[in-house]
């Protein structure tokens, strides 16, 4: 497994898995503390029962616990779980339901919980480049400011009058920064974490984790990540060579594909982050789209503390890209998504899964580009590609739109045609 590094304050179509507590019981019941002195415990679970209700909180089963919150499977690696919904339901604290709700195990036992509440992605949403974007940000920004103000003084009014008074605090620096305060609940950390006009988040953490206040604890050695990375490489009989053990992160239904396709990617390399504290250091503007350049600027702050470093500018071409793959380095790729391209890459993987090796090879070898193709420039993307077939000539690719776009595959010719030029692949190395 990767040890991997601590950074998470510095840092479509998914079916619906019903939370185990009976309807009857209703998403946000109370819970009736004891005669005599309140336990500690039982302070959260009146908090929230469905996620206080197992008092060896980190000892639980982390499936058990997000069915319990009623979240959806978004990935299972050999060493990570993930769970996420943003449709969440039974989990008012305050009165106030988060917009997103995930839960991280190791991957059998739960190891962070995340409640993003008010926050400037879901709140603006993805609005379309052809829209009047200011106009539209405009009209809704004095709504938005208030209602993170609001939610904000609730949750700590709330969390006080429940817990106690909190240990002011702030996490990272510069673009990173945020206002913590936090509560203690024997092994359990309760982190709200604010970034003024940016987000709200409830941070659930082992204590020992809020302790290293994000800092790097252990680090796999580059002489390891080699090997565990190489080892993740699955080569098919079919020709396929695929990276295997990477997250899915969906961004949900924002402009979010940079942050998100970053987070899968650190977190693949044992660096624990969060796509909405990316999103915020590489200023992702209200409506969608990330200035990438400011995003590379603190990833690169982020992965030279912990040893880690980005190739950029990487040379396009299929060549250079077999090199990475073997390596178990998935390429952070930024392409124009265009419909043309996106109908054939969905043909064709659905196509090539139920014909043989050799004549799935001889027919892709013919395609050809449509007449007169332009990529679509309005449709900005990043994405990972994740594999490669040299006998067919084509590229799997990996969107973060959830577990039905985890493998995608295409002719070469048209990943290179829809590519945004010459910086259009980057890697994160040892």
């Amino acid at each position: 497994m990767i040890t991997g590094v601590f950074i998470s304050l510095l840092a479509q179509g998914q079916e619906q898995t019903p939370p185990l507590v009976p309807e009857s019981q209703g998403p946000s019941a109370e819970v009736s503390a004891p005669e005599g002195k309140e336990s500690e415990f039982n302070k959260l679970k009146a908090l929230n029962q469905n996620i206080w209700f197992e008092e060896k909180f980190w000892e639980q089963d982390a499936g058990q616990l997000a069915r319990q919150m009623g979240l959806s499977p978004e990935s299972q690696t050999k060493y990570l779980s993930s769970y996420r919904s943003y449709q969440t339901t039974g989990l008012e604290i305050a009165g106030i339901k988060p917009f997103m709700a995930s839960v991280y195990g190791d991957p059998t036992h739960p190891t962070e919980l995340n409640l993003i509440f008010m926050n400037q992605g879901d709140f603006f949403g993805d609005i379309p480049i052809t829209a009047d974007r200011q106009k539209v940000i405009y009209e809704q920004e004095a709504a938005f400011k208030k209602e993170i103000s609001s939610q904000e003084k609730s949750l700590l009014d709330r969390l006080t009058a429940a817990l106690g008074n909190p240990k002011q605090s702030s996490f990272g620096v510069g673009s990173l920064k945020e206002k913590v305060y936090r509560w203690d609940n024997g092994t359990i950390a309760i982190l709200l974490c604010v970034q003024p006009e940016k987000y709200i988040a409830l941070r659930i953490w082992p204590k020992n984790t809020a302790d290293a206040q994000g800092r790097p604890r252990d680090k796999t050695t580059d002489a390891d990540l080699k090997i565990l990375l190489k080892s993740n490489v699955e080569k098919r009989d079919n020709g396929d060579v695929i990276i295997s053990q990477i997250p899915m992160i969906d961004q949900g239904p924002k402009g979010y594909c940079a942050p998100a396709t970053y987070e899968r990617v650190l977190r693949y390399l044992g660096l624990n982050v969060d796509l909405y504290t990316l999103a915020n250091c590489g200023g992702t503007e209200r409506g969608g789209g990330t200035y990438t350049d400011n995003l590379a600027k603190a990833i690169d702050d982020l992965l030279s503390r912990s040893g880690r470093d980005m190739e950029k500018n990487i040379p396009l071409n299929f060549n250079e890209i077999t090199k990475w793959i073997d390596q178990g380095i998935p390429l952070i790729w930024s392409v124009y998504v265009t419909s043309e391209i996106e109908i054939q890459s969905n043909q064709f993987t659905i196509e090539r899964a139920s014909k043989g090796q050799k004549e799935w090879a001889s027919s892709i070898k013919k395609y050809r580009l449509p007449v007169g193709f332009q990529p679509d420039i309005q449709g900005g993307h990043i994405r990972i590609i994740v594999g490669y077939n040299k006998a067919s000539g084509e590229i799997c690719y990996s969107d973060s739109w959830g577990p039905d776009y985890s493998q995608r595959w295409i002719p070469w010719e048209a990943g290179r045609a829809i590519s945004q030029g010459s910086k259009a692949i980057q890697a994160i190395k040892w």
